[in-house]
């Protein structure tokens, strides 16, 4: 009631010893539908709770779509995706560890629009004390893109494979790492407005990236390997 969203369920399923599966699962506000999905399905391991540890044996979510509305003040977002799967062996809530030992994302849209009247909160924030490592990010078929305030640069993203391996992303002392990283772009689109007005589209095709041994923090940003291959070469700026 706080929030003033609704929420609906059309049928739960449990399973022993703790499997559940939630079929179309949705919140609204105002009859604005905020999350939808047709079926989440969650299957923990408690083998390990004495010690302060859960396992994510799957948490699948499949046919959904997602709405910020006015969620979040700095931007808007709207996504759809066909699967999301997630496998996580351990999350140690006292060390402040969470394993992502896979993630898949297939068939997504995901479009991010920054507000142009926004009052940009600069209170520092306490740091937040958690390792996430990650042994595979997959996103296959997937479409991203992009609106800054005002529509000055504007980008759209046509995914066929995109791939993260072995990194860790240390939210306590702000330094992120990966192994291996590589994407295969379908088609990249970036249009920029000038400072006459003018509106300028820079089309690329066939595009793949892929660096190793990517290493960021708040000083310093490092890469061993770095390949960039485009079908075409883009027009000059």
């Amino acid at each position: 009631e706080a929030t003033g969203m609704n929420i609906a369920l059309g049928s739960v399923g449990i399973s022993f010893p703790l499997d559940i599966k939630l079929e179309e699962l949705s919140a609204r506000q105002n009859q604005d539908t905020i999350l939808y999905t047709g079926s989440v399905v969650i299957d923990l391991d408690f083998s390990k709770i004495h010690k302060k540890q859960i396992g994510i044996e799957t948490i699948e979510i499949v046919n959904g779509s997602f709405n910020s509305l006015s969620l979040i003040p700095q931007m808007k977002i709207n996504s759809n995706w066909g699967k999301i799967l997630l496998k996580s062996e351990s999350t140690d809530f006292d060390k402040g560890v969470a394993a992502i030992n896979g993630l898949s994302v297939e068939d997504c849209s995901l479009h991010i629009a920054l507000q142009d009247t926004t009052i940009i909160d600069t209170t520092a924030s306490e740091p937040i004390p958690w390792l996430i490592q990650v042994d595979d990010i997959g996103i296959k078929n997937s479409i991203i893109s992009f609106n800054s305030a005002g529509d000055t640069l504007c980008t759209l993203t046509k995914i066929r494979n995109a791939y993260i391996s072995h990194g860790d992303i240390d939210l306590l002392n702000s330094i992120y790492s990966v192994a291996n990283l590589g994407i295969d772009i379908d088609t990249l689109s970036v249009s920029m407005t000038d400072s006459f007005g003018k509106l300028k589209n820079i089309p690329f095709t066939s595009t793949s990236l892929s660096v190793e041994d990517f290493i960021m923090d708040t000083t310093y940003v490092g890469i061993q390997n770095f390949n960039l291959n485009t079908g075409n070469s883009p027009e000059t700026l």
